[in-house]
């Protein structure tokens, strides 16, 4: 679970009171060398720790670089990735997601649909997998032996799901 202000506010306001530290991990769902971080830097600094945005910061495109996606664009006239070794050669490092991005804000490219991520998939739309099927159980005779034959069939469609 992610902390936020109030829960650090909390554990602080707990480990005041004395509650072991186990208990209040169990209960923020963290573990408790965490509560312990949480305490020392509220105990060092005197007030409650405030936390980092977490993952890598996003590097914005300078103009500088975006005018060079887009003249490069109009020159050339093709995709992201063609276009990435093309900035490369006049000395841009530029992602080609990043060129891409700036290419669907001034209309060059679009959203294409069949490249979106893919929707959750639904295997069986009734209860029980199997219960369209009925079978019947039919002993057929020869004159060595006999063995016993299962015939399947579809079920009525028209039952409520």
């Amino acid at each position: 679970m992610k902390l936020d202000e109030k829960a650090i506010r909390w554990i602080i306001r707990e480990k005041k009171k004395g509650t072991p530290t186990k208990l209040i991990a169990e209960i923020e769902n963290i573990t408790p060398r965490r509560v312990n971080q949480i305490y020392k830097q509220y105990k060092d600094t005197g007030r409650t720790p405030e936390l980092r945005n977490p993952g890598r910061p996003r590097k914005e495109l300078s103009d500088r670089e975006t005018e060079a996606i887009k003249e490069a664009y109009e020159e050339y006239r093709c995709n992201a990735i063609i276009l990435q070794t093309i900035l490369r050669k006049k000395g841009f490092n530029v992602s080609k997601n990043k060129i891409h991005e700036v290419l669907k804000m001034n209309g060059y490219a679009k959203e294409e649909k069949n490249k979106q991520k893919r929707k959750k998939w639904i295997r069986y739309e009734r209860k029980h997998s199997m219960e369209l099927w009925e079978s019947e159980l039919a002993r057929i005779v020869f004159l060595v032996g006999s063995f016993f034959a299962v015939k399947f069939k579809e079920g009525d469609y028209s039952l409520p799901l």
